[in-house]
Parts: structure tokens; sequence; C-alpha cells
């Protein structure tokens, strides 16, 4: 009975590791930030951690100082769950998020970060009602972009997460602002099933050397 339930209490613990792996967003833990404390979400098709923090109302260029911020020692304290294997991506630092390299006016903007979460990875629609699931900050509202607006240089790019909407405006107008950095999240290793087997048969002969000690 207890051999049984040792090979069993194995098998639950890798096939629970293993389940971690293949959502498009998944908590991976937790950021302490000004004595509060918010969800990281790995977005997995853009390589990507959300800090699940919505900061204020200032203008563009406050905003990218307070992403940039973000990276100095201690502002951040990580909290990660059990079971994540996890690296920054090499150079990378928080960020806010980019609209791709030709962001354009409009709806179902999907090379833009913020597009591809609104729409592949959250499932909105363009005008409809905002799912935020598994974002707990996340507000139907206007939050900038770090992408500069390359016709003007008093304007930015922006992200309605409202109605889904991309568009650029004047950089002194107060928006809210996500950060991003990239990196890259896995499960443990998952053992081959003939490693299980291995496992199971040295757990049964563990059991029997221990009976003939007995013996």
């Amino acid at each position: 009975m207890k051999k049984s339930m040792a090979i069993l209490c194995v098998m639950t613990l890798v096939l629970g590791v293993a389940g971690i792996a293949g959502a498009t967003l998944e908590v991976i833990g937790t950021a302490s930030y000004q004595g509060g404390t918010y969800n990281l979400i790995y977005e997995d098709d853009q390589g990507l951690v959300w800090l699940d923090y919505t900061n204020g109302y200032p203008s563009w260029g406050t905003q990218v100082s307070w992403a940039s911020g973000l990276n100095n020692l201690g502002v951040l304290t990580y909290n990660l769950n059990p079971g994540i294997n996890f690296s920054w991506e090499e150079g990378s630092s928080w960020r806010l998020p980019s609209t791709g390299a030709n962001p354009q006016i409009g709806y179902n903007q999907t090379t833009s970060e913020m597009g591809h979460l609104y729409y592949n990875s959250l499932g909105n629609s363009a005008g409809g009602h905002l799912v935020t699931t598994p974002f707990d900050h996340l507000q139907a509202d206007n939050y900038w972009s770090g992408t500069e607006f390359s016709l003007d240089p008093i304007a930015a790019w922006f992200f309605y997460f409202n109605n889904g909407a991309e568009g650029y405006y004047y950089k002194d107008v107060g928006f809210y602002a996500l950060a991003v950095r990239p990196g890259g999240v896995g499960s443990a290793p998952v053992p081959e099933p003939s490693t299980m087997l291995l496992l199971a048969s040295g757990l049964v002969g563990l059991a029997g050397y221990r009976k003939l000690r007995k013996g």
C-alpha cells in the first residue's frame, strides 16, 4: 500500500508541474511594489511578462521614466510560483509596451504588444466589453505605449483598452501605463515514460529491499 502511494505521489507531482506549460496567459508569481503585491503574468506567444499594475495618469515622458525606474535595485521584489523555471531575456529591462515597427491607427492592430494582448490573449473584440482575466488592475482606458510617433516628435502611440483602438496623441496628455519585460518561462523537465518506469521499478525494488532487511 505504501509502495503504491509513493508511486502515485511521484506521478502526481510530475503531472502537476507539467500542467504549467501551454497557457497563453499564466500567472507565474508576484512582485512586491510600493507596499502592494501584484501578479506577474507571462504571455507565452509574445515572450513577455506583464506587471499587473496600472500606473497613474501622467504624461508620456513621466510614464517612460516610471517603467524604466522599475529596473532599479530593490524597487521590485519577486516571488515566483513553485515549479517555474524562469529567466529574463538577456539585456532586457522593464519598459512600456511597444506598438511594433509599423503602427497603424484603428482596430485589430495585433502587431502592437497591447493590441496582441487585447485581441489574441485576452480574447476581446473591437468595440466589445473588456475582458481582463487574469489581470486584476487593467482599466478600460487609454494606455501609453513606449513608441513615439515618427512624423511628429510631440506625439506618441497609445492603446485604448475600452474598445481596442490604437492611435497617437500629444505626449503631454495624461494616460495610464503598464510595464512589460521580455523573458522566458518553462516547466520543470518531465521525465520520459521509460524514466517513469525506471523510477517506479526503483521504488518497488526499494520496498523489497526493506522487506528483506526486516526478514
